[in-house]
């Protein structure tokens, strides 16, 4: 439950309460603490994870899915709707957690209404994720499992940028990729160089250089809570 004052009203897990991952439709894997184990749920799959890389035969490329179909509960003549966050997070590679954006989308439900209506699939951000589901990770993060195992943590933030950042291909031969506007939304990823010490590689996620990946120097970087949901 996100507390009184906080960017939401609540939050209602639906996961298994034994499950340390937070990634829809997946299991964890006994024995392993990374993002990226997991396994696929048992029958019914629920969901399939995505993957953008490329090898010695090419690119590789394949649509992640999910199917999820929330329920509340009824009791009496009583209006009711749920409106949900979705997101896509990097689990490995370069890009290991980095957000991609999130879609809202729900039910609602009039106390006469005999079945619910849809609530369109929406646009929340194409970067990171809402102030609500920020609030939502660090709780997440602080969580154990109903048999008292640690969560498996979620990214807690995407950064911003300094006006005028430099984004630099090779910090060594002074390559630089472009200049980057002030409040610009970078992914930070885990990547390191010591040829390039006291910086960070990032991943553009918003403005000009869009997709754009380099060096940025660490003082540059800001945290960005996210945008407000809903708007």
């Amino acid at each position: 439950m996100i507390p009184a004052g906080g960017p939401g009203r609540a939050l209602i897990s639906t996961r298994d309460p034994t499950s340390r991952t937070p990634l829809y439709g997946m299991r964890d894997v006994a024995g392993k603490s990374e993002l990226s184990d997991f396994a696929l749920s048992t029958a019914p799959t629920l969901a399939k994870p995505g993957k953008h890389s490329q090898d010695a035969s090419g690119r590789q490329h394949e649509d992640a899915w999910m199917h999820d179909c929330p329920s509340l509960a009824r009791s009496g003549n009583v209006a009711q709707q749920q409106i949900l966050e979705t997101t896509v997070v990097a689990t490995k590679g370069a890009q290991k957690g980095i957000y991609y954006g999130s879609v809202k989308w729900g039910w609602k439900m009039g106390p006469r209404d005999t079945e619910a209506k849809g609530i369109p699939l929406t646009i929340v951000s194409k970067d990171a994720p809402s102030l609500i589901f920020s609030a939502a990770v660090k709780l997440w993060n602080a969580t154990k499992t109903s048999e008292d195992k640690a969560a498996i943590p979620l990214p807690e933030s995407m950064h911003t940028v300094k006006a005028g950042t430099t984004l630099w291909d090779d910090i060594a031969k002074k390559k630089k990729v472009g200049s980057l506007a002030k409040a610009t939304v970078v992914g930070v990823t885990e990547k390191s160089d010591p040829k390039a010490a006291g910086c960070r590689y990032i991943v553009v996620a918003s403005g000009r250089l869009v997709g754009k990946t380099g060096w940025v120097q660490s003082t540059e970087i800001q945290e960005y809570a996210g945008p407000r949901f809903p708007p």
